[in-house]
């Protein structure tokens, strides 16, 4: 059996700004995460705070965040993680090399923030296949008001 690869993202999507100086400006984010198992609860919610490079959408700063290993491998393989902030936003996958969007870019000032923090949280949704996931949640409505 295949050694589980933990969640990541590609380098170097351009996505995220760099200053003048070729440094990066930081975002502060505040994660928190669901529990995968019954020895994982101790911890939960695995809150973690992480500066990382300003990002242009959530989608970037989401692989962003994987870069940092912060979502757990599960044996198998087979992980799948809602992100959400106000509402859902993307689906990631143990198995899949990048998240996916659910719609359209989300811009970072749609984030939640709190304390100048943007807020974050990972699903954990159990080893069900992750297009299904995503299939299921692309297609549902979560602000009522938006519908005419």
């Amino acid at each position: 059996m295949a050694t589980p690869r933990h969640l990541h993202a590609s380098e170097g999507d351009g996505l995220c700004r760099p200053l003048s100086n070729g440094q990066h400006a930081m975002d502060r984010v505040y994660l928190t995460r669901d529990s995968v198992a019954a020895g994982d609860d101790f911890d939960a919610p695995h809150v973690r705070q992480l500066n990382v490079p300003a990002c242009d959408t959530a989608l970037a700063l989401v692989e962003e965040i994987l870069k940092e290993h912060y979502l757990p491998n599960i044996t198998g393989g087979r992980a799948t993680w809602v992100v959400s902030s106000h509402q859902p936003f993307a689906v990631c996958a143990q198995e899949w090399p990048r998240p996916k969007e659910l719609g359209l870019p989300i811009p970072m000032t749609a984030l939640a923030t709190k304390g100048g923090d943007i807020r974050l949280h990972f699903s954990y949704i159990g080893q069900i296949e992750p297009k299904v996931v995503h299939d299921v949640l692309w297609r549902c409505t979560f602000d009522a008001a938006s519908v005419d």
